[in-house]
């Protein structure tokens, strides 16, 4: 028998393996939900998940416990992704916890759920539904979870010159049946993760659990458990790595939340202050079609729309230069504050040397226009008036006086940031090239 090399057998652990799913769910309110009603409800759940989902879910389904089942049925949003995680060595240890509350009134009951990932220990967003037909609790509950599922990845390689990753989907060789909700399919955008381990598989105190920021993954085709993704980012291709037992690259789905994200630029300086005036465009990845959406008002903020394409490509400039390029999701978060740093002294510098660039013109046509005169002069033998042109021609500002300003500017523009130093300096480089090559000095003429 041909024995399988370790990367064979992590892969079929990851593919063949079913997810670990914990329910947690807490009733309230009438007593449409008194105690057989909710031990029914959780009957009802986990009997839903073994004949719906089937073998891709190994789940259980219990009782929230007291520490936090009050707050799962009025503050839900509110809980510490943290306090749930150190509370159980089990929640830990597993890929899924779902927080189920399920509030009753004599008019309606409000389901509540709040998926938990614990391999990144990222909470997903709550998804909520209100329903008047109490004999629905149960069916509409267990949709809601479905709703709330966040379908995980690994990231199996990368083409950082293409920026593509190519990723296999987790329990995906369980799948029987074509919708089922841990599918991953083309148009979905994942959020990829770096999670450093220590040798007891818990996240290390040095590095931990990374969300890399400013980054999403964009499911471009599906074969099977395998999905092709185009890496959109902020930074440099981040996904990809050597691979490592300790590390694990993976992207969980990022839900899409209709609505809008208000993205906020700051400087980087230490006491952080709002860049405001610096003009914000948005761009489709997939049809390049861009748009204007604004300048940053005195706060420094800019409202993100939706558009068709979930994902929108947000560009930062100041004048003529790029400052970033963020993707975004709007709605999926309210707010995003991004540190860029500020641009507004090389802004200045450009603008300054943008009228040297106008004198050194001026400078220019009206040497030619001198010269023109003078030789017309000489020609015409009208030597008093050729003599006046060639004063008059002498008065112009030459390449030493212009350099000597250009000096005495650069020496006053110091920035703190090398970067912004590094482009101010350009800005000088090009206006002194255009100088030399358009004027000479008193020496070579």
């Amino acid at each position: 028998m041909m024995l399988q090399t370790a990367s064979t057998q992590a892969q079929d652990i990851w593919e063949f393996s079913p997810y670990d799913v914990r329910i947690w769910i807490a009733t309230g309110g009438s007593s449409l939900l008194g105690p057989n009603a909710t031990s029914q409800l959780r009957e009802s759940i986990h009997d839903r998940c073994e004949t719906v989902i089937r073998s891709p879910w190994d789940t259980k389904v219990e009782a929230a416990p007291e520490e936090f089942a009050a707050e799962m049925l009025t503050r839900l949003d509110a809980i510490p992704a943290a306090d749930v995680v150190a509370s159980s060595r089990e929640v830990a240890l597993a890929d899924k916890l779902f927080l189920v509350g399920v509030y009753a009134t004599a008019d309606n009951t409000r389901i509540q759920v709040r998926e938990l990932d614990c391999r990144s220990r990222e909470f997903g967003n709550v998804v909520e539904r209100q329903m008047t037909d109490p004999t629905q609790v149960a069916q509409q509950t267990f949709a809601t979870i479905v709703a709330a599922f966040r379908p995980i990845a690994k990231v199996e390689s990368t083409k950082d010159r293409d920026r593509q990753a190519t990723m296999r989907i987790r329990a995906g060789g369980l799948v029987t049946t074509p919708s089922s909700p841990i599918m991953i399919e083309p148009g979905a955008i994942l959020q990829p993760y770096v999670r450093n381990n220590d040798r007891n598989g818990e996240p290390s105190a040095k590095l931990g659990i990374q969300k890399l920021p400013w980054t999403y993954c964009t499911v471009s085709q599906r074969e099977e458990t395998l999905i092709t993704c185009q890496i959109q980012s902020g930074t440099r291709v981040p996904v990809s790595g050597r691979p490592n037992q300790r590390i694990q690259r993976f992207a969980v789905l990022a839900p899409i939340n209709p609505g809008t994200t208000t993205l906020t630029l700051q400087s980087t300086a230490k006491r952080a202050e709002p860049l405001s005036g610096y003009d914000v465009y948005a761009k489709d990845p997939i049809t390049d079609k861009q748009e204007l959406l604004g300048r940053t008002d005195w706060r420094g903020t800019m409202e993100i729309p939706m558009s068709e394409n979930p994902l929108r490509l947000v560009y930062v400039r100041n004048g003529s230069q790029l400052l970033a390029r963020l993707p975004v999701i709007p709605g999926l978060e309210k707010t995003r504050t991004v540190q860029i740093t500020s641009d507004d002294q090389r802004l200045q510098v450009e603008g300054m040397l943008s009228g040297m660039q106008s004198w050194i013109m001026d400078v220019v046509a009206n040497r030619e226009l001198v010269k023109t005169r003078f030789h017309k002069r000489l020609d015409e033998t009208k030597i008093p008036d050729a003599k006046k042109l060639l004063d008059e021609y002498l008065a112009i500002d030459s390449r030493d006086d212009i350099e000597r300003v250009l000096n005495l500017e650069q020496a006053r523009q110091k920035s703190e940031y090398p970067i912004v130093q590094k482009k101010i300096d350009k800005l000088f480089d090009t206006t002194r090239g255009l100088l030399t090559k358009h004027v000479p000095s008193r020496s070579e003429e």
